[in-house]
């Protein structure tokens, strides 16, 4: 089995947890040996879990064990920005509910999740530290950018493309071919049926840009 710790200890980090469990019940493959979290947490237990350590303490756990890691935290800016400072760490476990649907010619990055009932369609491609959350779907030849979420109920029809750094809120359903840019969120419920700029926030039905967003800074 793969010794793993999970970065992040919120909401987010329970429902990785759920998902493991779930993957060893079918085939044990992940040890999980902790969260590492913001100092003032250690040595509280959630879910089960033992936070363990801080971001900054990787090091020392990966050297002191063969170690894999998941960043479960759910802003996307903050995923990269974990990722960016653990530069040296190159052990990024892609995980998949064994309830999921991914097909076998789509490609899955390093460091994404993939949740229950979620559908990954033919020649689909999602990229590094990405987030496929419950119910979702993603169709055929479809592109979803590094530290993107596709979260619950979240229906892309084929061909859609969405940049990095990239939000698809609960029920947003994107219609087929449209191009989304890099650092979007696009709202609850959406029904997105035009091109969506990089650096805004789109809602409604049809959805429209409703405002700007500050570009990621490296």
């Amino acid at each position: 089995m793969k010794n793993l710790v999970i970065i992040g200890a919120g909401g987010l980090a329970k429902e990785v947890v759920w998902v493991i469990r779930d993957i060893n019940r079918n085939t044990p493959t992940y040890n999980i040996l902790g969260y590492l979290d913001e100092e003032s947490l250690i040595g509280q237990t959630i879910n089960g879990i033992n936070v363990i350590g801080s971001d900054g303490d990787l090091k020392s756990i990966s050297s002191a064990n063969d170690v894999w890691a998941v960043v479960a935290i759910r802003e996307e800016q903050i995923r990269r920005r974990i990722v960016e400072q653990l530069d040296w760490f190159g052990r990024w476990a892609t995980i998949i509910h064994p309830t999921a649907v991914v097909s076998e010619s789509s490609q899955i990055g390093v460091g994404s999740i993939v949740f229950p009932f979620s559908t990954v369609g033919v020649d689909a491609t999602i990229g590094k530290h990405c987030f496929v959350n419950i119910h979702t779907m993603v169709g055929h030849d479809c592109s979803v950018g590094d530290f993107s979420s596709v979260l619950a109920g979240s229906k892309l029809c084929g061909h859609v493309k969405i940049g990095s750094l990239s939000c698809i809120s609960t029920n947003a359903s994107i219609l087929p071919d449209i191009e989304i840019g890099e650092n979007v969120v696009i709202g609850a419920g959406s029904v997105v049926m035009k091109n969506v700029e990089s650096n805004t926030s789109s809602f409604g039905v049809p959805s429209r840009v409703m405002m700007s967003r500050k570009p990621y800074k490296e």
